[in-house]
Formats: structure tokens, sequence, C-alpha cells
């Protein structure tokens, strides 16, 4: 799968949407996407919104402003594991990754709960999350091509 840097200006083929490349999700299914951030028209007094594109939709237009990406924050959790938040005492399943620019990086925590409720999973940033087993609790697919699906729009930001 083609890599591309955070900062980048990307365009979705399908589209001509483009933008920089501001964050990019993992998902537990094996998906990726970047969400673009549009540069905000002349006169602008608040920001476009930013909106996510799955990674087989991109393409480069140019480095961008990739040069002042900051390097993700290193960290021993992965996507499928059983995670505990050390300060909330929350655990689950980190069900998605986020990366952002300034580096830092936000799992998203899923309870294990037979009926969730609307707002049970929580973005909590790395550096707060242990890991409860050393294997992923879920593997995420290796060999099937991941579905994509529409964009997102509004992701959750981490706190």
């Amino acid at each position: 799968m083609t890599q591309f840097k955070l900062g980048q200006t990307m365009r979705d083929r399908a589209s001509g949407f483009t933008g920089i490349a501001v964050s990019r999700f993992d998902f537990l299914n094996g998906n990726v996407q970047y969400s673009l951030q549009p540069k905000a028209p002349e006169g602008a007094t608040t920001l476009p919104e930013a909106v996510s594109f799955d990674i087989q939709q991109l393409e480069v237009v140019d480095a961008g402003i990739s040069d002042t990406a900051s390097k993700p924050a290193r960290t021993p959790i992965r996507v499928g594991q059983k995670v505990k938040d050390t300060i909330t005492g929350l655990t689950g399943v980190a069900t998605m990754q986020a990366t952002y620019m300034n580096g830092c990086v936000s799992f998203l925590v899923t309870p294990r709960r037979r009926l969730l409720r609307e707002n049970d999973a929580e973005w909590v940033s790395s550096v707060r999350l242990t890991a409860i087993d050393e294997k992923p609790a879920i593997e995420p697919p290796k060999s099937e091509k991941p579905t994509g699906g529409p964009p997102m729009r509004g992701v959750p930001r981490a706190a």
C-alpha cells in the first residue's frame, strides 16, 4: 500500500478535492484514511471542514508542508489490542488509531460490552494507554483488501 506523509498536499482522484493531509486513521478492518484540510478562502473567518478519504483514492500533488510535520509519538499499542487508560481506568479494544501532524497518536478505545451505548468508545492519547495483552485481541485482516467506505466528515479529534 502506498505510504504518504502527513503535511503533503493530496488530491482525491474521484472528486478532485485537494488539501493538506493533517491526520491519518488506521481502522481495525485494515482500512486507512487520510483527512485533507483545504485552504481557507481569502477573507474567511472560519476554516473549512477537513474531509477523510480512503488511501486508495489519493494521489500526492506536492510536498506541501510535510517538512514541518512532527514524527509520530512512538507507542507499543497496536490496533486490535486490549488496552487500559491509566488515568480513567477505561478498558477495551483499540479499534482505530489516529496520527496527527503534530506527532500525537490517539486510539479509539471501545469497551467490550454486550450492548454498546452511543458514546461508549473514547479517543485516548497513546501515552495514557497500556496494553493488557501483548498480542492483539483481534487480528486485523492481512490478506483482504480494505473495503473502504464513504468519506468520514467530522472525525472526532483527540482530546
